[in-house]
């Protein structure tokens, strides 16, 4: 129980400074945490007439790989039905223009990473 706290604790973190981030590059943020089923888009955020939909990886030092491989290979499926999810729920589909990314936050080093359009074969 004590590792998945700190796991959630970390998430969190790492996702409180991406949101300062964005706001900091002129982002909306519009939505954390949006849930659909299994999956889960960490911020949801516009920029223009752009909805930006971004995973965070929050780590300590440790290799981004693994996570990286995972959330463009398995997760990629969960994470594109939430992003469809919001846009039709929120009557966005075909309205809004969408991209896709991934903040990358290293505890250790302080460094932040913002890959933009991350998954671009996403539609």
């Amino acid at each position: 129980m004590q590792k998945r706290h700190h796991k959630i604790t970390t998430g969190l973190f790492g996702e409180n400074i991406a949101v300062e981030y964005l706001k900091k590059k002129g982002y909306n943020v519009i939505k954390r945490n949006f849930r659909q089923g299994k999956a889960e888009i960490d911020i949801i955020a516009r920029r223009k007439k752009t909805a930006v939909f971004v995973e965070v990886k929050t780590r300590s030092g440790e290799s981004w790989d693994k996570d990286l491989e995972a959330w463009r290979g398995k997760q990629k499926m969960t994470f594109l039905h939430a992003v469809k999810a919001y846009l039709v729920e929120n009557k966005l589909w075909g309205k809004v223009d969408v991209r896709l990314d991934l903040i990358c936050v290293d505890l250790e080093s302080g460094n932040l990473t913002h890959i933009e359009n991350a998954l671009s074969d996403w539609a």
